[in-house]
């Protein structure tokens, strides 16, 4: 059983705002959990649960409400706790991948060094659409403009999985900006997401797939920019990042 009174961190990735949960929470209590902070505080797009390591192979465990990989999350647990810690560099895990995750912070923002092999297939369905499958989460992307019932459309089919998201994509200039939905099946929740980091690797593994350049800024819904390079074995995710505070919530509430 949850405790009465749960507090968490709000960090903000450019935009997707996330809480971050401390205090341990029991697996089949974490779903509820989620779901009643972001009941009280709409503006929390999702929620992840951090646990320390006693064999001290890592920093920071991340768990996601759904199990799910979240980069923003991710971007999000490695910012807080470097800084809490006072260190640059630290080691983690997170939902939806096995391998070690080394992670760089500063105080304005943070990078993850991600396996290649978190990119498991890209299909090009034709030339405006592809489906990315990461570990965690797959992820369909459309060049168009948002439409949130031809969303609902395309995710029925995946709502098995634990998370799937619709990335719009648009060009403006010199940058690529991204709308993103995401669906989280153990919250049953469909999120217009401000931001979204595994939307962000999902298109710069297509474009990365479709030509030669191997680093792509993407702009978020926010207007601010998440980084995303392919180098060697990695996938470099970055950008900015602010923690705003800490808020509670009471689960009897």
């Amino acid at each position: 059983m949850a405790p009465s009174t749960i507090p968490f961190q709000i960090l903000w990735p450019g935009g997707n705002t996330t809480a971050l949960v401390e205090i341990p929470i029991a697996s089949e209590d974490r779903a509820q959990v989620a779901s009643t902070i972001m009941k009280e505080y709409p503006e929390i797009e999702q929620v992840g649960f951090l646990q320390t390591d006693p064999t001290g192979e890592i920093d920071v465990q991340l768990q996601m409400m759904g199990g799910e990989f979240c980069g923003n999350a991710t971007r999000s647990t490695a910012f807080y706790w470097a800084n809490k810690i006072g260190k640059d560099r630290i080691t983690l895990r997170t939902s939806g991948i096995d391998e070690l995750i080394p992670a760089f912070a500063s105080p304005t923002d943070s990078s993850v060094h991600l396996p290649l092999s978190l990119i498991q297939n890209i299909d090009h369905v034709d030339e405006n659409s592809s489906i990315v499958e990461l570990k965690g989460i797959t992820h369909i992307l459309c060049w168009a403009e948002p439409n949130e019932q031809l969303t609902q459309e395309l995710i029925k089919d995946y709502k098995h999985l634990p998370a799937v998201g619709v990335i719009y994509a648009r060009e403006e200039g010199n940058t690529v900006v991204i709308d993103p939905y995401v669906y989280v099946r153990d919250t049953d929740t469909l999120i217009h997401e401000t931001s979204c980091g595994s939307g962000s690797i999902a298109l710069a593994a297509v474009l990365n797939d479709r030509s030669s350049e191997s680093s792509f800024t993407i702009t978020q819904p926010t207007g601010k920019e998440i980084i995303v390079k392919f180098v060697g074995d990695y996938i470099i995710l970055a950008g900015d990042i602010e923690h705003r505070g800490t808020k509670e919530v009471r689960m009897d509430a």
